[in-house]
């Protein structure tokens, strides 16, 4: 990465992140403690002085409102760092290796493919750029820039307007420590450090606002760490063998498909809900979705043309073969004028929130160079509507509302079985009128 990208990357991340808390910086009237910062600096280079280190971590999130709160979920991780820029991160399934100027990537229920990808200077950005979301604040003290105002905003990307507010040194369960706290306008961090070892041992983060949490709740996210200096070079760890697996083009479709919803209950036919094998010929469920771009579109406002839905999603592989060929689609019946409306129907996508899962589906839109609108159905509940046990599933429906055909899968000659199925749905209404 070149010195100019990567200062755009960071221009890019403040103004997006910083927009994302919806509470402007100098409202926060957060300045820097000498003290903390201090304390930090000396932090910051005992961590990158660490010739190799692997960092075990165990972050538990909760959402609190008032008296009430939720679940608590957890997750574990493993960073191996060297101090020539080569390591290992266990992340969410997946093993990534970071060797000289090369990331590659296996997911442990995908044995048979891997990504790859080049990337310059540091495995910090790479890192963000795949993952988007980076809740571990160590990473920054590894991998991150070298400036310390871009340290601070890498630490956690979902609050970048963290500053070191204060330090002391207190006892925590019997056991010395130096505790630096963070403050922004939304969020608040307090990192308890060992005093001799200057490795991190807790961090609590705290959101409290902005547009990640809702009015009168708070997120907050504890870490717990634990560390192995190894005392012989790590080689081999360090080294991917790709073996046998063929590469994929995108992280994403290394991820395990989501297991489809179970084939639906024929008592559930009679409340609207039909199997998409059972659709043909019937009444099209009603729909109202919102599209990537953030408009509403719904089948009644469709009345009058034919519409075709497309259920499909970015880690499924014939979906990805299917896509191409509907745009191929959506180009003839344009030039040849037919009263026609396309809508690819993004479901059972990858992420936690509406957020996550439209960055997936964007960014993959964006990255093939496809045209063709996006609906996306953030709650499953069209496709449920529509019976899809498996994607990808095609619905044409005629310009009446009745269902004409349903197609599941990718494979015959898709393109001309799309072509044909809609060419009838017009003609089918063609003869009733005569």
């Amino acid at each position: 990465m070149t010195h100019y990208f990567r200062i755009c990357l960071i221009g890019l991340l403040a103004i997006l992140l910083l927009g994302n808390t919806s509470i402007a910086q100098s409202d926060s009237e957060i300045t820097v403690n000498p003290a903390a910062e201090k304390a930090f600096k000396e932090l910051l280079a005992s961590y990158r002085k660490q010739p190799a280190i692997i960092v075990k971590t165990k972050l538990k999130v909760q959402v609190v409102e008032g008296e009430t709160k939720s679940q608590v979920q957890e997750k574990e991780a493993e960073f191996t760092y060297t101090k020539s820029g080569s390591g290992v991160v266990k992340l969410d399934g997946l093993t990534c290796y970071f060797s000289k100027g090369v990331f590659s990537a296996i997911h442990k229920d995908t044995e048979d493919s891997y990504y790859t990808e080049e990337y310059e200077d540091n495995p910090y950005w790479t890192l963000f750029m795949n993952f988007r979301s980076l809740p571990y604040p160590h990473i920054g003290l590894f991998w991150g820039e070298v400036k310390l105002k871009d340290v601070y905003m890498q630490l956690y990307p979902d609050t970048p307007d963290l500053l070191p507010s204060s330090v002391e040194n207190l006892k925590v369960d019997k056991k010395n420590v130096q505790r630096i706290t963070f403050s922004s306008a939304v969020a608040s961090m307090i990192m308890d450090i060992d005093p001799k070892k200057k490795l991190i041992t807790k961090i609590v983060h705290e959101l409290t606002g902005g547009d990640f949490v809702q009015p009168g709740t708070k997120k907050v996210t504890t870490y717990t760490y634990k560390y192995e200096i190894p005392q012989e070079p790590l080689g081999d760890a360090l080294v991917f063998n790709q073996g046998d697996r063929q590469v994929v083009d995108m992280l994403g479709m290394l991820m395990p498909q989501p297991q489809a919803p179970e084939p639906m209950d024929p008592a559930d036919i009679g409340r609207g809900a039909m199997a998409a094998g059972g659709l043909k010929g019937k009444a099209a469920p009603a729909f109202d979705l919102q599209t990537a771009q953030g408009q509403q579109v719904n089948l009644e406002e469709l009345a009058g043309q034919v519409v075709v839905l497309d259920f499909w999603a970015t880690w499924c592989v014939p979906c990805r073969q299917a896509l191409p060929l509907l745009h191929n689609v959506g180009r003839w019946a344009k030039d040849e004028q037919l009263p026609v409306k396309i809508f690819t129907v993004n479901v059972w996508e990858r992420g936690d929130t509406p957020k996550e899962k439209l960055e997936a589906a964007t960014t993959f839109w964006k990255k093939q160079g496809f045209t063709l609108p996006i609906a996306m159905d953030y709650t499953d509940k069209t496709a449920t509507a529509y019976g899809v046990t498996s994607i990808p599933t095609t619905v044409i429906i005629r310009s009446d509302g009745i269902v004409h055909e349903v197609h599941v899968g990718a494979g015959g000659n898709y393109e001309q079985m799309m072509k044909h199925g809609i060419t009838e749905a017009i003609k089918a209404l063609e003869a009733d009128e005569d």
